[in-house]
Formats: C-alpha cells, structure tokens, sequence
C-alpha cells in the first residue's frame, strides 16, 4: 500500500464511525460539528505549516 491510501482509510474509518455514533444517538449533531470544526482547523494548520515551511526552505535556498 502506499503512503495516500492509509490516509484514505483512516479519513473513511473515522467517518464510518462518526456516522455510527450520531445514527446511534451517542453523539449529538453539535458535537458532531464541534469535531469537524476542530479537526478541519488541525488538518489546515498543518498542510498550512507544511507549505509554509516548504516554501521558506526553497526561499532560503536561492537565497532570496
């Protein structure tokens, strides 16, 4: 398997298991969104941080 399908399965599991929860009544439809909203923030800093750093070491490269 390579590197991108884990991510894959991990993202599907998580909602197979999201969906189990709020159709099983565990979780409310707000802490659902609550979640989302926490996790969408973790996943864009870090992409953010990933590209920002990339971006800084090809700058610091060419020495501009």
């Amino acid at each position: 398997m390579e590197k991108t399908d884990w991510i894959y399965i991990i993202a599907i599991v998580f909602l197979v298991c999201i969906t189990v929860l709020g159709v099983t009544d565990k979780i409310s439809p707000e802490e659902i969104k609550d979640l989302f909203i926490w996790i969408g923030t973790a996943v864009f800093s870090v992409v953010g941080g990933f590209y920002i750093g990339k971006y800084a070491e090809k700058s610091l490269r060419e020495g501009s």
